[in-house]
């Protein structure tokens, strides 16, 4: 772990001084390493135009528009660096390591009791990261399952509908699948997402308090079967009661 780690810090010192124009090289390349390694899904067969450049992930056949679309992509310098960093820490993350260490018994009554209390919800991932959860040989799985992620990370929500769930409080969580009817578009360290709920999920009542500025909303995004935690809804651009339509920036 400690020389993936300071792999991970020689690198981003690196990247900060690196030219854009080198950094989308950096992008490109190890794309396309994942792609010929076969990390990748190749369950998509045309580039999707209106997609957030910085979060997609190429497939075989969609990285030549890829490449074309990022090196025409007039994006700010923080954006590379945090999406790069981003999927390096992911991988740090998401390595299975077991754990060596000598645990005292009182360190094992406490972890027991820790694991006992259903309410205790565990620290969310960082912005972009997949959730991941330790099992039961100390190492890192990712979680591919909503039902499980919303157990491990919000005990206290329940199921409103198929993609909405809230706690008492008024806090919700909305899993957002890539469609027609989402769009990311990235801002600075913030995405802006273009969401519609569901027509088969509609609720006034819900609508009106997923957009209310008083209530905290979480945004876990779903693409290529992984489960991304994206932040909070920071604000509400725009909001269309009539169509259950809204955007708002994301942190």
């Amino acid at each position: 772990m400690s020389s993936s780690k300071d792999e991970f810090i020689d690198k981003c010192i690196r990247m900060c001084s690196m030219s854009n124009e080198d950094i989308i090289k950096q992008i490109l390349h190890e794309s396309l390493n994942n792609i010929l390694s076969g990390e990748t899904y190749d369950n998509e067969e045309k580039f999707p135009v209106n997609c957030d450049i910085m979060t997609y992930i190429p497939t075989r056949k969609t990285f030549p528009d890829f490449a074309i679309n990022l090196c025409k992509s007039k994006l700010n310098r923080e954006s590379f660096l945090r999406n790069v960093m981003n999927n390096d820490f992911d991988k740090i993350v998401n390595e299975n390591k077991r754990t060596s260490e000598q645990v005292s018994v009182s360190d094992v009554r406490r972890t027991r009791s820790k694991r006992s209390n259903p309410r205790r919800n565990n620290t969310l991932p960082g912005i972009l990261s997949v959730f991941t959860s330790r099992n039961r040989q100390g190492e890192f799985e990712i979680l591919d399952n909503i039902e499980s992620i919303i157990k491990c990370f919000f005990v206290d929500h329940v199921r409103l509908s198929e993609n909405i769930y809230a706690d008492e409080s008024n806090n919700y969580v909305i899993v957002v699948y890539d469609s027609i009817d989402s769009k990311w578009k990235s801002n600075g360290s913030c995405n802006i997402l273009s969401w519609k709920l569901p027509p088969s999920e509609y609720s006034e009542d819900v609508f009106l308090k997923i957009t209310n500025k008083l209530s905290t909303v979480h945004v876990v995004r779903k693409r290529l079967e992984e489960f991304r935690y994206m932040g909070k809804r920071e604000s509400i651009d725009e909001a269309v009661k009539s169509d259950g339509t809204c955007v708002m920036t994301v942190c």
